[in-house]
């Protein structure tokens, strides 16, 4: 090996075991973690984006890995750094449990998980690599597998799968928003035209969607993708304003009869609150929207909740 090729080695190791370090200060996201409630229960791991409420303190998260329960009926997450166990039930606030959990004795502690311990579980560090162990939960444990449900539109082709949820947000939509929509009229419709037509009180109207989300956001949660394996991060401002530019700058085809902007989000991707700030923060471009945009009415809908958060 020549000199220049000795350094580069060198270097490299240096570099390795540097990047080992640091890896080293932060949360394992290969680790095997069991509900604290279900203890033969293997959590999903999963991710969650935007402003989370806990107590009365709201508490701005861009980027929050975790572990949820997948039995059916339990709201128990798992996360290492700020949470640890707690229930999370959509459209309630976070509970934390009453008693104090394990923690590890790293910096900012970190609270330590239900891992498996020869045939029983225990609590382990979630650091990387750290071996450090806290009480024993039980000695011996029968592992219990959970199905997920299968989702119905998963059968349907992309085209299909987009119509049938379309449809599924306008009629949600429609039930909430006390306009004189006719029984039976909602259609789907094809590019060019907005996405749903439909008749109130007899007269043609339009609604184009459009969901308050990343299509990077989208792929990660997509249930194919199985692993969380380089990470990435969430800035909620940029893909609300590419929403809205890009829906200002279309054109469609009406047949003269108006249309309206149904903007719709669920609690996967931000509370009500946190869109209510993006909407004030963004108010003049939503104004163009029916200001000089194509649109006679702007929505804002609470998928979840079923609430109608903003008309205009």
């Amino acid at each position: 090996m020549s000199g220049e090729e000795s350094a580069e080695y060198l270097v490299s190791a240096i570099e390795e075991l540097m990047a080992e370090k640091l890896r080293k200060q932060d949360p394992d996201y290969q680790i095997t973690v069991y509900c604290d409630k279900h203890l033969g229960v293997n959590m999903r791991l999963e991710a969650s984006w935007g402003s989370m409420e806990y107590g009365d303190t709201s508490v701005d998260v861009n980027r929050l890995i975790e572990w949820c329960c997948p039995k059916p009926g339990c709201h128990r997450h798992y996360e290492p750094t700020i949470l640890g166990y707690y229930d999370r039930e959509l459209g309630r606030r976070l509970r934390r449990d009453a008693k104090r959990q394990p923690r590890g004795n790293h910096s900012g502690r970190p609270f330590m998980y239900v891992g498996k311990v020869g045939d029983g579980r225990g609590y382990l560090c979630p650091l990387y690599k750290c071996d450090e162990r806290g009480p024993v939960v039980a000695e011996s444990v029968v592992d219990e597998e959970v199905r997920l449900p299968t989702d119905p539109l998963a059968i349907l082709k992309k085209a299909e799968r987009k119509r049938a949820i379309e449809m599924d947000v306008f009629l949600s939509f429609a039930s909430t928003s006390k306009l004189s929509i006719d029984a039976g009229s909602p259609e789907n419709r094809d590019p060019d035209y907005p996405d749903i037509m439909c008749t109130i009180s007899g007269q043609k109207y339009w609604f184009e969607l459009g969901q308050i989300i990343h299509e990077e956001v989208a792929e990660k949660v997509n249930p194919k993708r199985r692993t969380l394996d380089d990470g990435f991060s969430y800035d909620q401002d940029r893909p609300f304003v590419n929403l809205i530019v890009s829906k200002a700058e279309k054109k469609y085809e009406t047949d003269c009869a108006p249309v309206d902007l149904v903007l719709h989000f669920d609690l996967r991707f931000g509370t009500a609150a946190s869109v209510l700030r993006l909407c004030e923060k963004h108010s003049a471009i939503l104004a163009a929207l029916t200001s000089t945009g194509p649109f006679e009415r702007v929505w804002v809908f609470d998928e979840f909740n079923k609430t109608v958060i903003l008309s205009s």
